[in-house]
């Protein structure tokens, strides 16, 4: 897909999303990566982002060269929540750790939800959020030529993609799971494996 229909789609599924969810298009958070997210390998799904911050993604996402800056997200992420660090058992901690484990493996990292719609609990996201759909999601993966595994975390994730080829999806707990297992060295391990040994999914497939 051309960089600029990519963007089309992108801003007209986003503002779809805004108004059939009723929610604020600036309080929307479609993924984050470093760099272009069109060619990141492992793609992490889950719920939708828990911390409203308006403005955000705008701030981090450059349209022109197709590049997202994580460094500064992490920079504006901390400075809304008062500058405090997340906590080890937070989702962004969790998270940082495990795509810091496979930055060092030279794989490049996606982070998206099911929904991109900010609500601090699933409980919260409402029938208007779920009926908005998921063409964010599905327009990365139909945009994303070289992504080669998804991990799908938590149920939710795990209905989503229960139907899809084995060596394209691993499975696994929601980092915020109540008594769930999730261990981002264990599934940083386990991706590695499985590009070891070719268990994933061909580039462009």
């Amino acid at each position: 897909m051309r960089r600029k229909d990519f963007l089309k789609k992108l801003h007209k599924e986003m503002k779809y999303v805004a108004r059939v969810s009723r929610v604020d298009l600036d309080l929307l958070r479609p993924f984050t990566c470093s760099g272009n997210p069109l060619k990141c390998e492992v793609i992490l799904v889950g719920i939708n982002p828990a911390t409203p911050i308006k403005g955000l993604f705008k701030k981090c996402w450059n349209k022109k060269k197709l590049s997202f800056d994580k460094t500064k997200f992490n920079a504006v992420y901390a400075e809304a929540r008062g500058g405090e660090a997340p906590s080890e058992k937070s989702y962004r901690h969790k998270i940082g750790v495990l795509v810091g484990k496979l930055k060092r493996s030279s794989r490049s990292v996606l982070e998206t939800n099911l929904w991109p719609i900010p609500t601090a609990a699933r409980n919260q996201l409402t029938p208007e959020h779920e009926m908005a759909g998921m063409g964010c999601l599905r327009l990365l993966l139909k945009a994303n030529t070289h992504w080669r595994l998804i991990v799908a975390m938590g149920v939710d994730a795990g209905m989503r993609f229960e139907l899809s080829p084995p060596n394209e999806v691993l499975f696994c707990d929601h980092p915020t799971h109540v008594g769930g297992n999730w261990d981002s060295k264990k599934i940083a391990s386990e991706i590695r494996k499985r590009f070891r040994k070719g268990k994933i999914r061909r580039p462009g497939a």
